[in-house]
């Protein structure tokens, strides 16, 4: 008997996959250089920016659905 599987159409653009890997990347940088405020202080203004680009591009409810279910997946 065949297993099938219920997928979700992916809402989530290529410009918008581009600015989570962007965030995640900037995020890694914010983790690797706690020490050095100066950069930490930029890094975080780029998180902040990218991240209101990002829900800005996906929509509010649509990013936190995303969120929510990223969590769940990493709990």
């Amino acid at each position: 008997m065949p297993l099938f599987f219920k997928f979700k159409y992916n809402t989530m653009t290529d410009h918008a996959r581009r600015l989570f890997s962007d965030l995640l990347h900037v995020n890694w940088q914010i983790e690797l250089n706690k020490d050095n405020a100066e950069l930490n202080k930029f890094l975080n203004v780029a998180y902040t920016s990218i991240l209101n680009e990002l829900r800005e591009e996906m929509g509010a409810n649509e990013y936190k659905k995303f969120i929510g279910e990223a969590r769940k997946m990493f709990a």
